[in-house]
């Protein structure tokens, strides 16, 4: 405090002044009256300032939303691609799903294999040519067919859970799109709301007038004696 007080013994110009009565009126020993009229005296470049600040805060907040849901990436300005972004969405989870399906696939080889080395065995063991190594080939054909069958079951449950995740995946994020999108219609309201109030300060700043406060300074009219009257 006691280096603002020493600041008043400095000189200072009447726009300075009016800043320390205007801000700082209860170290300069104004009345509220006083204060009100500096105000009303600066309202010019107090209210530059102000719209500046507006302005400010208008420039940070961006013209589009980015976000990003499952590598899928996508923007808006207030909500209004909701739909043809979630399309999108899925039709990227669609893409990527087909992509790891072909990543999963079946084997036919063993079977026909198998099949076709039995029914050698088979014929050898009719025809008693060779009936040991038919009974071995239809054996190893049988097992052969039997494994990659097993195999083929287990890749086609892959499959499924596959499917599967990447159908809840869309349903997932197909919510957090529509939360993301709700978001910003909320936020451009309330900022929409706020920003409104700004121009209310503004048309309030216009209405002042000096003119308004010149006859209640300390709460009563002043007079000027001239010639010296007691």
């Amino acid at each position: 405090m006691s280096i603002e007080k020493e600041s008043y013994n400095e000189k200072r110009d009447f726009s300075q002044l009016l800043t320390d009565a205007a801000l700082m009126n209860g170290a300069s020993n104004g009345s509220a009256s006083t204060q009100k009229f500096a105000i009303a005296l600066s309202k010019d470049w107090i209210k530059d300032a102000y719209v500046d600040l507006v302005v400010k805060n208008r420039a940070a907040v961006p013209e589009r939303i980015s976000f990003e849901v499952s590598g899928y990436q996508d923007s808006t300005e207030n909500g209004e691609n909701e739909v043809a972004s979630i399309r999108q969405f899925q039709d990227n989870v669609e893409a990527n799903k087909n992509d790891k399906l072909k990543q999963v696939v079946e084997k036919k080889t063993g079977i026909y294999g198998g099949i076709g080395m039995a029914i050698i065995g088979l014929l050898m063991l009719v025809t008693g040519a060779l009936s040991l190594i038919g009974i071995i080939l239809i054996i190893m054909g049988g097992i052969w067919a039997y494994r990659t069958n097993n195999n083929n079951k287990k890749v086609q449950q892959q499959r499924i859970d596959i499917a599967e995740q990447y159908e809840q995946s869309k349903k997932d994020g197909a919510t957090v799109i529509r939360q993301i999108m709700a978001e910003v219609v909320d936020f451009r309201d309330e900022f929409s709301q706020v920003d409104a109030e700004s121009q209310q300060v503004v048309d309030f700043l216009d209405q002042l007038s000096p003119n308004q406060y010149i006859r209640n300074l300390n709460g009563s009219t002043r007079r000027v004696n001239v010639g010296g009257d007691n």
